[in-house]
């Protein structure tokens, strides 16, 4: 075996030897990347609905309107989750 199997089959090695170490940090990271990025989206969905209900709507007839959310598009009916 030559001197340079010889370190790439150690570097491997040592690799691997660290690999569960890493691991756990890694899904801590990704546990906070992902906490983060749910508050960020609950703020901005909180900053839309703010600012929709306070605008006057009108219909095409110029009548006022109250402020509802959409429709669910078709074929996408609200799931029931009561159970």
């Amino acid at each position: 075996m030559s001197p340079r199997s010889k370190i790439i089959i150690a570097s491997i090695v040592g690799v691997l030897a660290l690999a569960p170490f890493a691991a756990p940090s890694l899904q801590a990271y990704r546990r906070r990347a992902k906490a983060s990025e749910a508050s960020e989206m609950l703020d901005l969905l909180k900053k839309g609905a703010a600012s929709y209900y306070p605008t006057p709507r009108t219909n095409a007839l110029g009548a006022p309107v109250d402020c509802q959310f959409p429709a669910p598009a078709a074929g996408h009916a609200p799931q029931d989750n009561a159970a």
